[in-house]
């Protein structure tokens, strides 16, 4: 992203969600964004995915910049190249759980890699919930489905915002254990967005942001730096 800004209105108040953010994000690498209730996390998350378009700036998916796309032809590129994880889980009501999973895969054309997807399932201990529907699961089994939905396909680039909220402590470290593996194994990149300081351990990369501005960026952050950078984000 080169120079961000996402500005709307709301009450009649114009607000900057992003207020000139440039950031460059490392390929096959795990960045988490952390930072308070407003600070423009969301925001971030989906104009790098093409969900929202900046009011001005650019954002780039490898060479290709999004915003100078038509909507059919950046829907495609998400679709083949991106893999969402929000926060409402956007799971299809009317299919089970198995056939959630492999909805990406199945609307671009391509063929699952089963032995990805399985590894997947097992370690977010999925199995047992494969032939219900969504209606049927809780919160946090809608959050963890969403989560493989998004890393089934093995796209090169996984957003996830807030995935762990809805999740207890020990799903929220299988999460953020099949992310780190998604980034080490399979060569992903993941963007990780995030009111969880303790998820910054996980990181390549922690990025802090504000009242839609970066305030610092840490590479390769230390226990030091994760306690640090939780007085930051929280003001």
């Amino acid at each position: 992203m080169v120079d961000g800004v996402r500005r709307y209105r709301t009450g009649g108040v114009e607000v900057r969600a992003l207020d000139g953010v440039s950031l460059d994000f490392a390929r096959h690498r795990f960045t988490t964004v952390i930072g308070p209730s407003g600070s423009g996390k969301s925001t971030l998350l989906h104009c790098l995915a093409g969900l929202d378009r900046l009011t001005t700036g650019r954002v780039y998916l490898g060479e290709v910049e999004l915003g100078a796309l038509d909507r059919t032809t950046r829907t495609r590129v998400r679709r083949e190249r991106v893999g969402v994880v929000f926060q409402g889980f956007n799971l299809h009501p009317g299919f089970d759980i198995a056939h959630n999973i492999a909805l990406p895969s199945v609307i671009a054309g391509r063929k699952p890699d089963l032995e990805w997807v399985g590894e997947i399932v097992a370690r977010l201990r999925l199995g047992h919930l494969l032939h219900r529907r969504p209606i049927e699961l809780s919160g946090g089994e809608q959050q963890r489905v969403a989560a493989a939905r998004a890393l089934a396909g093995r796209p090169e680039l996984i957003l996830a915002d807030e995935p762990t909220g809805n999740l207890d402590a020990g799903a929220g470290r299988d999460l953020l254990d099949i992310l780190r593996l998604a980034v080490d194994d399979m060569k992903q990149t993941v963007i990780l967005v995030t009111h969880n300081v303790a998820a910054a351990s996980t990181a390549d990369h922690v990025v802090v942001l504000v009242d839609g501005k970066v305030i610092e960026v840490v590479d390769a952050p230390t226990v030091d730096d994760v306690n640090r950078l939780a007085r930051l984000s929280t003001g």
